[in-house]
């Protein structure tokens, strides 16, 4: 401890604020202190800037005790404003840069030599074999055309509700 301008080692000071609407309900809080006898309880009233008529304040102080409390609340939703409306920049400029295109690539690593892999995506009558819809609805009709095999053969299969419905 830091000893101090008075002779008193033992003084300790402090204050209360309590809010009340008469002075007799202030004298009455006073009471509940639980000091010994001897020692003092000061009650004094404090003044807002309110509790001034207008005549006597000058046009530079606030009228009211909580000016600066509501200006400090306005810059702090102008600030948030201003982070709100740069995130918002950000990601619009972010959106505009992408590309309007997008591709989806898929692998899968087959364990078996690549002339029997073609051979199966060659030929559509063999795509029964792994075609995910035909999984799904086993009862959709298939319509085959063209070249059996090779880059010409052509393959309709209308969807049915169940098979649309499980896509």
């Amino acid at each position: 401890m830091t000893d101090g301008p008075f002779a008193d080692k033992e003084l300790v000071a402090g204050f209360w604020m309590i809010q009340v609407k008469s002075k007799g309900e202030a004298i009455e809080w006073a009471k509940r202190v639980p000091f010994a006898d001897g020692e003092v309880v000061e009650i004094r009233q404090v003044f807002e800037a309110a509790d001034f008529p207008p005549e006597v304040m000058s046009p530079r102080m606030p009228r009211a005790s909580n000016h600066a409390r509501g200006a400090a609340e306005e810059v702090m939703l102008m600030k948030i404003l201003i982070a709100l409306a740069v995130i918002v920049i950000v990601f619009v400029v972010v959106v505009a840069l992408r590309p309007s295109e997008y591709r989806v690539a898929r692998t899968l690593m087959i364990s078996a030599p690549p002339p029997a892999v073609f051979a199966q995506v060659n030929d559509f009558h063999k795509w029964d074999a792994w075609n995910p819809w035909a999984k799904i609805d086993p009862a959709m009709r298939q319509t085959y055309a063209g070249a059996p095999a090779g880059p010409a053969p052509f393959y309709t299969g209308p969807a049915t509700r169940r098979s649309a419905r499980d896509a």
